[in-house]
């Protein structure tokens, strides 16, 4: 029925004994509605995407390269702003020396032309432009210096820099210095091996025969004597560490001076050496009898020596 003009279903039962045609109908007033369910607030939209463009419009790549041929290198660069950031790079290490100029060295070209290209990439003028400078203290002695100097004649020939000239002659002395260290390890394996050798050999006249054979080096013209003591094998090691040698210096100075043994280390004045040291024990046979006479080895030592003083004779 319509009740207010709102069409109502007659959903409720009739009371007992009511029908529809008489009595009186009595009408429930209808439920409230179910209240609507909330409806959430929408998301907030997501803010717009910078433009990575700013102000540039979209084509600035075809305004930049209108003819299109920089149209792949344009596609590297997100906007004009990253175009110029990298041109800004570009110039600080052009400024800055890190790239050189590609030109080769103008061989054939004026002396002037050849001066500019070497002031523009770093190279000294001449030869004697280069400094030298070692950061471990390193300093170039005076019999080195021919060698240095003719090297940095060649480094100039060639264009070498100042970097790489410093580098090359560090590297050469390092090597030089690890050499020298090298040989002296082995010189002393080398003596130590002779040492073992040769006392194993000569017994309680090792000490003697070495003393004899520096009195027969001291016989040496002087001009020649150090570069015998320095002389050095074909393998590399000094000439007076090998046995052989020694073995035969010491039978050399016995033969050439019957009585080196006597009076080692006295070189060619032995006559003077054993006359000094009999004066010296007959002084005390002189003035000190008793003292020589309770002294076996003095006596002996006497006796050595006039016997030797014969032998020399």
């Amino acid at each position: 029925m319509w009740i207010n003009g709102v069409w109502t279903p007659l959903l409720d039962e009739v009371e007992e004994g009511g029908d529809l045609g008489g009595g009186e109908t009595v009408l429930e007033a209808p439920a409230d509605p179910a209240p609507a369910p909330a409806v959430a607030d929408p998301a907030p939209a997501p803010a717009p995407a910078a433009d990575p463009n700013g102000d540039w419009p979209n084509d600035w790549r075809a305004k930049l390269s209108p003819d299109g041929k920089h149209a792949k290198t344009l596609e590297r660069f997100a906007s004009p702003n990253a175009v110029l950031d990298s041109y800004l790079a570009l110039r600080q290490k052009l400024d800055s020396g890190e790239f050189k100029s590609a030109a080769p060295f103008p061989a054939a070209g004026t002396p002037e032309e050849q001066v500019a290209w070497r002031q523009a990439n770093g190279i000294p003028e001449s030869a004697e432009g280069y400094a030298l400078q070692f950061t471990d203290g390193l300093v170039i002695g005076e019999a080195d210096k021919p060698f240095v100097e003719g090297f940095l004649a060649r480094a100039h020939q060639t264009n070498a820099t100042p970097s790489q000239v410093n580098d090359i002659l560090h590297w050469y002395y390092s090597e030089q210095e690890n050499a020298q260290a090298q040989q002296e390890q082995r010189d002393a394996e080398y003596l130590s091996q002779a040492e073992d050798t040769l006392r194993a050999e000569w017994g309680g006249e090792y000490r003697t025969n070495i003393n004899i054979i520096k009195g027969l080096v001291d016989t040496l013209p002087e001009s020649i004597r150090d570069q015998f003591l320095g002389a050095r094998m074909a393998d590399g090691s000094a000439l007076l560490n090998n046995p052989d040698m020694a073995r035969w210096l010491a039978h050399t100075a016995r033969t050439v001076n019957p009585v080196a043994s006597v009076v080692p280390g006295a070189g060619a004045n032995v006559s003077g050496a054993i006359d000094s040291e009999i004066d010296s024990i007959e002084k005390v046979m002189r003035e000190d009898r008793a003292a020589y006479n309770r002294d076996e080895k003095m006596q002996q030592r006497l006796r050595d020596l006039y016997a030797a003083r014969e032998r020399a004779k």
